[in-house]
Order: C-alpha cells, then structure tokens, then sequence
C-alpha cells in the first residue's frame, strides 16, 4: 500500500516539475471572436428523372453563417474553444420539360392523350439552425501580425426555421389522334395553362450533426485585436431532413385552384421530396464558403508555477 502511493506521489511531483518548466514563450491567452459570411450548400438529397422528355437539376442553394465563439489557447500553437453558429442550409430543384398521360377519359367521356409542358418550375427548401459547437484550433505564427489558423470540431443544431415553396407554369394540353385535334385553352375540359406558387412552414428538419473544418488567416491591427479571413466547409453525418421514399409519380392536379380533382389520373404535388424524383432519400449537407471575423485577445499573465509550494504539499 505504502509503495503504491509513493508511486503516485512520484507521478504528481513529476508531472508538476513538467508543468513548472513550461517556457513562459508559452502564454496562455483567451480568444473571443465574432464572424460571418456566406457560399454554397445543399441539404444532401439526390434526385433522377424517370423519362427522358423531362430534366430535373439538383441545384443547391446560398449559405450564411454567423459564429461566435470563446477560444482558450493553451500556447501559440494549440487551442479548445466553444461557440455558437446560426447557419442557413437550403436546396433549389428546377423541373423542365414534358409529360404525357395516355388513354384517358376527359370531360365529355372521349378518350384522349394528357399532354403536359412544365416551365421554370422551381421548388425550394430552406432550414436556419442554431447550432452549438466544440473547436481544436491551431495557430502557424509567420509574422509578427500574420498566422495561419486552423479550426476542425463539431456541431449539434436545432432546427428554428423551416421554409418550403414552389412556383413555375404547367400547360395542359389534349391530344385526340383519333381526329387529328389538339385543344388548348379550355378550361372545362381541363386544357389551360396556369402559373401556380405555394409556401409553407407546415414541415421539420432533424436535429442534425456536422463536422467543420475552417481555414485561413489572422492579422494583427492592434495589441489586442485582429482580423480573420477564412475559408470553411461543414459536412453533415445526420441527415437533415425527413425524406420518405416514394413511389408517387409526379403530377399536377392541383396546379390551380378550383380544378383540383379534374385531373384524376395525376397525384397532387407538394413537393419534389414527396415524389419518385428522390433517388437517395438520405439528407447529409454540405455547405462551404468564406467569412470574416473579428478577434479580441486577452493573453493570461505570464508567471511560472511555484514548484516549492506546490512540493510542501507532499513532503
């Protein structure tokens, strides 16, 4: 029992020795810094058309970050920190082309082909998180103003807005071969064209985790104050959004209002994220950009620890 906390002892009164003979070159110092700035960023979902006569393109939407953060760094190379992000993550789908419905019935009871041109649909999705981080930073001094700085760490955010919304213009068309017509522009038998939008908050993103990497430069403009110029990108490894598969196929009966259920052989839409378009329905973003940010620095005094007092304690 006795050698056992000698041993221990040893192991303290050595590990105090280590710390008492840290050069004072060696300054702690406290960080607070404030930034933001903006990119790009897609929520992480992958879309496919099933016909040829339709193009669907997965666009990706702006980011906006604004970070605030307190960094503690335990000499000038090596540092933890906490802070807080507000970051906007969003998606932007375009749909363009055609599509035709075979064999169906209109209105007076003939049959006919449903021919539909779709333009300039766009359908948006926007989440703003507030999210909570931890940090490991690294400073490269290379000057006596400039150092590199590098930051990699993770977050955890909570969802505190969602948005989605669509617009873009459909013709309805019918073509008859059996006579050689093609009508338009009829409103009671279903042939018009119409300009449709809708938003609406009514959906939840996850709670989701990312991993951060940022990347750039610090310039001294005072004692105690400094610039920071970086790059970043932040990758999820949660998905963000609640995607079910779905076997719906793409439709358009209720692109205007009043003649929702004239078109019974097509789905309602609501969303891309509710139709076959969604091949991967696993939502990981990703989001990349540059800021500019604002640090304070407070160095901690400078004073090597008393190994005397300490060593009192075990005598």
């Amino acid at each position: 029992m006795n050698s056992g906390k000698s041993k221990y002892r040893l192991l303290i009164i050595i590990s105090l020795i280590v710390i008492g003979n840290i050069p004072s070159s060696a300054q702690m110092s406290s960080i607070l810094e404030i930034a933001a700035g903006g990119g790009w960023s897609t929520l992480g979902y992958k879309l496919s058309s099933p016909i040829s006569t339709l193009d669907v393109a997965h666009k990706g939407s702006w980011a906006f970050v604004a970070h605030g953060e307190y960094i503690l760094m335990f000499n000038n190379y090596i540092g933890l920190g906490m802070g807080l992000d507000l970051s906007h993550l969003g998606d932007r789908t375009s749909i363009n082309g055609q599509m035709q419905w075979n064999d169906v019935i209109d209105t007076d009871g003939e049959g006919y082909n449903h021919h539909l041109t779709i333009s300039q649909w766009h359908d948006n999705q926007d989440v703003w998180y507030l999210q909570p981080g931890v940090f490991v930073h690294a400073s490269v001094p290379v000057s006596t103003n400039w150092t590199i700085i590098l930051a990699a760490g993770g977050r955890y955010g909570f969802p505190i807005s969602n948005r989605l919304s669509y617009n873009g213009t459909t013709c309805h068309k019918g073509l008859y071969p059996q006579w050689g017509l093609t009508l338009s522009e009829m409103e009671n038998h279903g042939f018009y064209t119409a300009t449709a939008s809708m938003q609406t908050t009514d959906w939840k993103a996850n709670r989701m985790i990312d991993l951060v990497l940022r990347a750039g430069v610090q310039y001294h403009i005072g004692k105690y104050t400094a610039l920071v110029v970086r790059a970043w990108v932040a990758c999820g490894v949660t998905d963000a959004l609640r995607i079910t598969s779905s076997n719906q196929a793409l439709g358009f009966a209720n692109d205007k209002p009043g003649m929702e259920k004239i078109h019974y052989f097509m789905n309602d839409y609501t969303s891309v994220l509710a139709t076959n378009l969604v091949t991967d329905p696993h939502s990981k973003p990703i989001a990349a950009g540059l800021e500019i940010g604002v640090r304070w620095i407070f160095p901690h005094p400078s004073k090597r620890t008393n190994i005397c007092r300490c060593l009192d304690v075990y005598r």
